[in-house]
């Protein structure tokens, strides 16, 4: 029956002719059938650091893992339809194809849905990016010899604390989802970048693994990030190796950019990456038929806003603007700063007073989560100058830097106790509302509420044998005496045991462990302030 249902779709298409002209579509499958690929065998489709991130928040792999079905995309193609990019999250793919033939999809057994995502528009709206002010000559803003006239905007946060105790990010990936990076490599700005901090990059716009000059607002962002001018500019997290995708066109705004931009975290996710920051927001189009509507904030029925979701659920750290609609039509937050799992980040100016364009959540609800300063705020364009702009893409770099800060001084903690312990430290904890949410954060202080909870310290601890087969011997290089908890998971993140024992004088021993599963294993020991994880290898 699927062979006849083949044919007859070829047919259709040979009769349609090409008249009409290309479009792009969204093609959903029912089914996943990734042949060649296991849930067992996870490091066939996810690096390391992407399993270790699951062990670590006990995220369990799972079928939206799994990559699209290649027998599915090869059926798409022999029927006419140029595949650009497929999506493993939504289980489907972007597909070029005439408004006839996109009809005759549908026919297909194994397609669930299409619909249009991109198409010729004669009047295209111009992109919603955020203000550019002007060339810095004279700030009214504070200035030091570390930050310059930047420190204000660190100081509103306390995150020159996390700086000046030695933490910007070191060993935390953040995927920066944006418009274009222009000229970030010639930049002396990012000379700090160039020792091999930028781990991936990626145009999805265009399908191309480089970055061409393809716009501002992005550089300005990362600028916020990671730029480095000694006395005059520092940003949020200078020692984070970042990964840099462009999802947005500066061409047009159609539906196939929150498509992208899924893409684009499930490749960060499959990469390792640990924080996502995105300054993008979508509700109007060039299309008005793809339009979003107020009423559907909040529901998760927005393509980018379920890929939010997805992603955080995978354990990664999501920071999205708000949005700039404060003073318009709209009002409220845009899409994905919807999703209950990301941190929707609003706008303040230095004092703290909420920009009048920065969105407010609907009534009755906490969103934004938190504000940052993104009115006149600092940062350097792709010409190398220090300018000052406002929107509340200016806020996030600021909020996932200092995130990224935090998260390596206490690694061990999950997204979401990542998440909470800043709203937590934030100023408006105790009363938020949908203007401010909870407020502008105090990394300062998360970094202390974090330290009476935890203590962190550098721990070395040694288990032997590694290879083991019954038996294994865990040494703390300290002298600890005390009952400590244990995890182990396979390399999939399935809880393979778990338990307690008690050190004595820094020694104890796990015995019984024939019945493990062989292969990597990662065991995790909860202290009492802290945690440790290992990777040994059960044999036979």
């Amino acid at each position: 029956m699927r062979f006849f249902i083949i044919l007859t779709c070829q047919l259709i298409l040979l009769l349609a002719g090409l008249s009409s002209s290309a479009s792009t579509y969204f093609v959903t499958f029912k089914y996943k059938t990734s042949k060649g690929v296991s849930l067992n065998n996870p490091s066939a489709y996810l690096t390391d650091k992407s399993i270790r991130r699951r062990i670590s928040q006990r995220i369990i792999v799972d079928s939206s893992d799994l990559p699209v079905s290649r027998a599915y995309l090869g059926i798409v193609r022999s029927l006419g339809g140029r595949v650009i990019l497929s999506s493993k999250w939504f289980n489907g793919a972007l597909v070029e194809t005439s408004d006839n033939q996109a009809n005759s999809l549908l026919l297909l057994d194994f397609v669930k849905d299409v619909r249009l995502v991109y198409s010729d528009f004669s009047s295209p709206k111009d992109c919603q990016f955020d203000k550019e002010l002007s060339c810095v000559e004279n700030q009214n803003s504070s200035t030091n010899a570390v930050y310059g006239g930047v420190f204000d905007q660190v100081n509103l946060l306390k995150g020159g604390f996390l700086h000046d105790n030695g933490f910007k990010g070191r060993g935390v990936t953040i995927a920066v989802l944006d418009a274009g990076f222009s000229n970030y490599e010639n930049d002396a700005a990012f000379s700090n970048l160039r020792n091999g901090q930028v781990v991936d990059v990626y145009d999805f716009t265009t399908q191309k693994p480089k970055l061409e000059d393809n716009g501002n607002h992005g550089i300005k962002v990362l600028s916020l990030l990671a730029a480095m001018l000694p006395g005059n500019y520092c940003g949020s997290a200078v020692d984070a190796n970042y990964a840099l995708y462009v999802t947005e066109s500066e061409k047009y705004e159609q539906l196939i950019e929150e498509y992208f931009w899924c893409v684009a975290a499930e490749r960060a996710d499959s990469l390792g990456c640990d924080i996502i920051a995105s300054s993008l927001g979508y509700n109007y189009f060039d299309n008005p038929l793809m339009d979003h509507a107020v009423c559907n904030l909040s529901k998760q029925v927005v393509p980018i806003s379920i890929a939010a979701s997805t992603a955080f659920k995978k354990g990664i750290f999501v920071v999205v603007s708000a949005g700039n609609e404060g003073d318009k039509v709209w009002r409220y937050i845009t899409f994905p700063a919807d999703s209950p799992d990301v941190m929707a980040v609003g706008a303040v100016d230095r004092d703290g007073l909420l920009g009048e364009f920065s969105s407010i959540g609907l009534p009755k609800t906490v969103k934004p989560d938190v504000v940052g300063m993104g009115v006149a705020a600092l940062m350097i364009d792709a010409a190398g100058n220090v300018v000052q702009g406002s929107g509340t893409s200016y806020a996030v770099p600021q909020i996932a830097g200092f995130s990224a800060c935090l998260w390596q001084a206490f690694p061990f903690l999950s997204a979401v106790e990542l998440k909470n312990v800043i709203c937590k430290s934030s100023s408006n904890y105790s009363n938020p509302d949908n203007l401010m949410g909870y407020g502008i954060p105090n990394f300062e202080k998360a970094y202390q509420m974090l330290k009476l909870e935890h203590n962190p310290t550098n721990r070395h601890v040694s288990v032997s044998p590694n290879p083991f087969t019954r038996s294994i011997t865990i040494k703390t290089e300290w002298v600890y005496n005390g009952v400590v908890n244990y995890y182990m998971y396979n390399m999939q993140g399935k809880l393979v045991k778990a338990g307690h024992v008690s050190f004595a004088e820094g020694f104890t021993r796990i015995d019984d462990l024939e019945s493990l599963p062989s292969g990597v294993i990662i065991i995790k020991l909860i202290f009492g302030d802290g945690s440790v994880e290992k990777k040994i290898v059960k044999q036979g």
